[in-house]
C-alpha cells in the first residue's frame, strides 16, 4: 500500500482534524526569542533595554547561574529587539535543557561603547573612574540577582568585539563580581590585567581579525600568564573577525564555564 492509497482512504473528518491541528501548532509556536522577557533599566541618568531569559521553571526553591552577554557594536540601539539576541545570548538559550541558567541580555544605545577603547591607538588605558554604562551593567546584574533565584557564587560575563572589551573593562574594574569570563575578539588594558590574575578566563580571537587585531587578546593573555593568571586562549588559524561562531561551537567552552565557581 502506497501513501497515496492510504491518503486516499483516511475519513474527510481524520484529514481536516490533522489539518486543523498542524495550523494550530504552527500559530501557537514562538520563536526562540519570545522567552526572553523585555524590560527596562535606569541608572544615574541613562536608560537602556535588556532581555531576560529565565530557566523554566525557575523558582526560589533553586539557585541559577546568571550569564551577562555583551553584544558587538552592530547590535547596539534603543529598542531591545531580536537583533541583541542573536551572536551571545541565543547560543546560551539554545543549550538551557543541559545548562538551565538566567540569561541576560543589555542594549548598547548606538552612540555609547561598553568601554571607550579606540581601536586605532593601538593601546587602551583603563581610565581612573568607571563611565556611566559599566557602573550600570554592574548595578543591572546586582538588580537581577536580588530579584531571581541566581546563584551569586556563578555569575558569568561573555562579550564579543565590543563586547569583549567591555568584558575585559568589566571584569578588572569588577574582580569579585563574577566566577568566570570570556572575552572574545576583544582586548584591554594588560597594565592592569593583575586585578584579575584569580579570574578563571577562556579567552578567544581569529589570527587573522582584521578589524581587532589579534595581538589585543595576546597582549592582555601574556600579562595575565606573567602574573599567574588563570588564562586559557584559543587562537583560530585563519579565521578573521567573526570568532565567535567557532568559540560558540566548542562544546568544551560550556563544560568549562558552569563548572566555575567563586570560593
Amino acid at each position: 500500500m502506497n501513501d497515496q492509497t492510504l491518503n486516499q482512504r483516511l475519513p474527510l473528518r481524520t484529514l481536516l482534524a490533522l489539518v486543523l491541528a498542524s495550523v494550530s501548532v504552527l500559530l501557537n509556536a514562538q520563536p526562540e526569542t519570545a522567552r526572553f522577557e523585555l524590560g527596562f533599566f535606569e541608572h544615574r541618568g541613562l536608560k537602556i533595554p535588556y532581555r531576560l531569559l529565565k530557566p523554566q521553571g525557575a523558582s526560589k526553591r533553586t539557585t541559577y547561574p546568571l550569564v551577562l552577554c555583551l553584544h558587538g557594536a552592530g547590535e547596539r540601539g534603543d529598542d531591545g529587539g531580536d537583533l541583541v539576541l542573536k551572536h551571545v545570548a541565543m547560543e546560551f538559550a539554545k543549550r538551557q535543557n543541559q545548562y538551565p541558567c538566567y540569561v541576560l541580555a543589555p542594549q548598547c544605545p548606538k552612540e555609547m561603547k561598553w568601554s571607550p577603547y579606540q581601536k586605532e591607538l593601538g593601546y587602551y588605558r583603563l581610565s581612573d573612574t568607571a563611565s556611566v554604562i559599566q557602573d550600570l551593567l554592574v548595578e543591572l546584574v546586582k538588580f537581577i540577582a536580588a530579584r531571581e533565584a541566581v546563584d551569586s557564587a556563578r555569575i558569568y560575563v561573555v562579550g564579543i568585539s565590543m563586547g569583549g572589551f567591555g568584558t575585559w573593562e568589566l571584569a578588572m574594574r569588577n574582580p569579585s563580581l563574577f566566577a568566570a569570563a570570556v572575552p572574545i575578539c576583544g582586548g584591554g588594558d594588560a597594565t592592569k590585567a593583575h586585578r584579575i590574575s584569580h579570574l578563571p578566563i577562556w579567552v578567544f580571537h581569529g589570527s587573522d581579525d582584521s578589524i581587532i587585531k589579534v595581538e589585543w587578546s595576546r597582549a592582555m593573555v601574556d600579562s595575565l600568564r606573567a602574573r599567574g593568571g588563570r588564562a586559557r586562549y584559543t587562537e583560530f588559524a585563519f579565521v578573521g573577525h567573526n570568532a565567535w561562531s567557532p568559540a560558540f561551537a566548542t562544546e568544551e567552552l560550556y563544560e568549562w564555564l558552569f563548572s566555575q565557581k567563586k570560593p
